[in-house]
């Protein structure tokens, strides 16, 4: 009958087997696309900071620092991955990488890729700190190599964490992360074949051995020289009337005792062709005038002949340490440090003068400060003063030979601060990058590569919230999902 309804179906075996080819084609097109789309984006990208602990971007110096990089440097993470800070490490390096395809990355495990943690530790031992031969990143250029410890990646501070027993429980919260500066000036220290020559005052009364591995040396100190392009010999004396050697470019006195009149003449006359000098006073020649403080006094040093403490800043339970937090945030050598902190021992005030007040003096400028609580020596009554312990100097047309540009001094109150058991302590190691770098003329292109502030978010849950928002991931999303898919099911079959 015309009127009959027709019992042919709906879809033909043709029509059938032609939709599951679609649908088989339409899925090996999706897959071809995203493996397409990962390609391109490993070649050519955009990256955007999603995270919000992610940094913006990197600093303009930085860029300019990788720019500039013609030389091909490799970078082995010598790290354990489970370690807070690997991951941070590694998402900056790639960044790096992305920059300038001339720095490659790759990453040793020691903890669980022992044939290659072998290899690197074999190739590497001579440059590996003693008592920190773990999670380092490494360097690698035809220039040189230099290694850095994860220990001056980050600053930490002591939290307490919520605990149900009556004791109370603590944890090391990472402040600071300083990635970014640590490894711009290393790879801009291996941009050059060439490194700046430095010399260190040590005789036989020095308190402190540039090559010795006890607390007071400062081997590690040489090590950070290494790794920002500085070559440093210890020297003894300086030989005859010739003072200080020619191809001086920063002479270091750390800790002194009383020098002769003839050393201290010759580091004068250094200082008048534009020499560089580090300078770092120590709490045993307080009682003493070492030749250097009237010399230091005409380029506008006052020398204090006491020892600082601070009350209220301190670490230890001998409270012989100052904890300093407050910094000139005008001069490069500190301006990165706003927020941080310089841990010293026994310090000695370091501050400025009114000498030399002529438009030709030299401009010396303090740099760092201790609170209010402060006493002096052994007198217990707080002074209620801050007292300065670091100054700079700096003085433009150097009379006599200029070889050497502009005169550039640093006076630091303790010499502690850089030995081998203080130089990894709160950010002494970069106060320490900063400085040196500062002195040779290496700063500029650094100068604003500061440290991250690392910031934690807390999502307070009760578990009651907890399990719902569990039930909702588990088995409310793939349900919907289901029930949406069931829905159009029974509209097409209709």
């Amino acid at each position: 009958m015309a009127n009959e309804p027709s019992s042919r179906p709906s879809f033909s075996l043709r029509q059938r087997w032609g939709i599951f080819l679609s649908v088989i084609i339409s899925i090996a097109a999706v897959f071809a696309l995203v493996v397409m789309l990962n390609y391109l984006g490993a070649r050519y990208y955009l990256r955007f900071p999603w995270s919000i602990q992610t940094r913006t971007e990197l600093s303009s110096q930085t860029r300019s620092v990788l720019n500039s990089l013609t030389n091909d440097i490799n970078v082995i993470i010598y790290y354990d991955k489970d370690d807070l800070l690997y991951g941070k490490i590694r998402d900056l390096l790639d960044d790096y990488r992305f920059i300038n395809p001339k720095i490659s990355v790759r990453t040793v495990d020691y903890l669980k890729d022992h044939a290659d943690a072998e290899k690197v530790k074999d190739a590497y031992h001579d440059r590996m700190a003693a008592d920190s031969d773990t999670n380092l990143v490494i360097f690698i250029s035809a220039n040189g190599t230099n290694i850095v410890s994860g220990e001056k990646l980050g600053q930490y501070e002591i939290d307490p964490v919520a605990s149900e027993g009556p004791e109370r429980e603590f944890r090391n919260r990472l402040k600071f992360f300083f990635g970014e500066k640590e490894f711009t000036s290393i790879i801009f220290g291996l941009m050059s074949a060439h490194p700046v020559r430095a010399y260190f005052f040590e005789n036989l009364k020095s308190h402190h051995r540039l090559n010795g591995e006890t607390d007071e040396d400062y081997k590690k100190f040489k090590l950070l020289l290494q790794n920002n392009n500085i070559d440093v010999t210890n020297i003894s004396t300086f030989p005859g009337t010739n003072g200080v050697p020619a191809d001086c470019k920063l002479l270091i006195i750390a800790g002194p005792d009383i020098l002769t009149h003839q050393e201290v003449d010759n580091v004068r006359r250094y200082l008048e062709q534009g020499g560089r000098l580090f300078v770092l006073f120590s709490f045993r020649s307080r009682e003493i005038n070492t030749g250097l403080e009237p010399l230091l006094a005409d380029w506008g040093v006052a020398v204090g002949h006491n020892i600082i403490h601070d009350r209220k800043n301190y670490f230890s339970e001998s409270g012989d340490d100052v904890v300093v937090n407050s910094f000139n945030k005008y001069h490069p050598v500190v301006s990165h440090l706003q927020g941080a902190s310089l841990e010293l021992v026994l310090p000695r005030s370091i501050g400025t003068n009114s000498n030399n007040n002529g438009p030709e003096a030299p401009a010396a400028q303090e740099l760092a400060w201790t609170g209010t609580s402060t006493t002096i020596d052994d007198n217990p009554i707080i002074t209620g003063r801050r007292f300065p312990l670091i100054v700079a100097v700096e003085k433009n047309e150097a009379k006599g030979i200029t070889d050497q540009g502009t005169t550039r001094i640093l006076v630091v109150g303790d010499s502690y601060v850089l030995d081998n058991q203080l130089i990894d302590a709160a950010a002494n190691p970069h106060f320490a990058a900063a400085a040196v770098n500062w002195l040779v003329g290496q700063g500029p292109m650094l100068q604003g590569v500061g440290p991250e502030v690392v910031k934690e978010y807390k999502l307070m849950l009760t578990p009651e919230r907890f399990q719902n928002i569990r039930w909702i991931f588990l088995a409310g999303m793939p349900g919907a999902i289901l029930l949406f898919g069931g829905l159009v099911w029974l509209r097409r079959r209709r």
